[in-house]
């Protein structure tokens, strides 16, 4: 789980695909509304499909699931 700014939060996708197994979970909290398409993509092209989000007001947290090997 993770809950920090976006411009650390997306650098770090590429590590935290290389520590889960397929099928691990992946919660990323405290992104703006603005920002929550870009993290999405970012996600998805380290393999996490998106299983859920949760909006309120302008916040995002979003549940993903590892899909495959990096």
């Amino acid at each position: 789980m993770a809950n920090i700014q976006t411009a650390v939060l997306v650098p770090l996708l590429e590590s935290f695909a290389g520590a889960l197994k397929s099928g691990g979970w992946l919660i990323l909290s405290g992104i703006t509304e603005e920002e929550w398409c870009h993290v999405s993509r970012a996600a998805a092209l380290f393999e996490f499909g998106l299983e859920d989000v949760d909006n309120e007001g302008e916040w995002r947290t979003g549940w993903f699931r590892r899909l495959g090997a990096f």
